[in-house]
Order: structure tokens, then sequence, then C-alpha cells
């Protein structure tokens, strides 16, 4: 994953849009406190504006998620995507070690 690379703003915008349905959600269910809610949209604000690459991302929602777990789901799919992109390098590596020993 190219970690140099911009983030485009609707990435960051989708972004946004996740962390506010969960905690809307997390809100009606009583798990985050109006408290809470607060704390979590200042610590976005500050930090998800200033996030220039994927690096930057990827703590900010590690951060996330250790602050208030219930953005767990939020820091996954970004180290979901690199084992992904690992994984098919290796199959294709694989592959060509095969096709070179037939």
């Amino acid at each position: 994953m190219d970690t140099t690379a911009q983030i485009p703003e609707q990435e960051k915008n989708a972004l946004y849009k996740k962390i506010a349905d969960i905690m809307l959600t997390e809100l009606k269910t009583g798990s985050l406190s109006s408290e809470d809610v607060e704390d979590i949209s200042f610590f976005t604000l500050e930090n998800l504006d200033n996030a220039t690459n994927s690096s930057y991302l990827e703590a900010f929602t590690e951060e996330l998620a250790k602050r208030w777990p219930s953005f767990t789901p939020l820091a996954h799919p970004i180290k979901q995507q690199e084992s992904i992109q690992k994984d098919q390098k290796n199959i294709e590596a694989i592959t060509s070690e095969i096709k070179n020993l037939s």
C-alpha cells in the first residue's frame, strides 16, 4: 500500500460518515454518552482533517479504536486490505514458481 499518496477528500468524507453513523448508533444504545460523542467529535476533527497519507489515516483509526472500542471495525479494513495485497503477491510468486517447475 502506498503510504505517501494523498488521501482523497471523498475518502475522508466517507470516514466522517462512518464515524458519525457509529456515534449515533452507539449513542442510541447507550454504549456512548453525549460527553463521549463530544470528545470523539473533537478528536476526529483535530486529526482526520490533518490526515495526509494512509499511514496517518491508519494511525488515526487505530487510536480512535483504542480510545473508543466501538470504532474497532474502522481500524481493521486498512489492515485487511494490506493483508490481501500481501497475500496476492505471495500467490503470484508461488504460481510463478510452479509454472517454472513445469
